[in-house]
């Protein structure tokens, strides 16, 4: 993939609570890192930018930032600590997600380390 197409952007039609969902993912990964950073995984600076977009109201997002969004809001809604009202709409964000990526991509999942 080059670097054109990850900088590839798209905007994803989200409801009020699947951006509420999204951001709460986002936050609580962040707050996570800053609360314990030696015992979890970073955020990837590409899910820190969609956060930031997120959280300025936009929902256009790179390629790389789709990615990223759809690894943290399937791991998140495959958590059994995910609260049962969260985790369909969880389930929806990752759908959209997945299907906004090239078929090639979406099914790939999360190298760690990389971005």
């Amino acid at each position: 993939m080059t670097a054109a197409t990850e900088r590839e952007e798209a905007t994803l039609e989200l409801s009020r609570a699947q951006r509420w969902v999204l951001h709460h993912v986002l936050l609580d990964r962040i707050e996570l890192e800053a609360a314990a950073p030696a015992a979890t995984e970073p955020l990837s600076p590409a899910a820190r930018r969609a956060f930031e977009k997120l959280d300025d109201g936009c929902t256009r997002f790179t390629r790389r930032e789709r990615r990223r969004l759809r690894d943290e809001v399937c791991r998140y809604a495959a958590a059994t600590a995910t609260p049962e009202r969260d985790r369909p709409v969880a389930q929806r964000v990752g759908e959209k997600l997945r299907r906004s990526l090239p078929a090639s991509v979406a099914d790939r999942t999360r190298v760690a380390g990389r971005d």
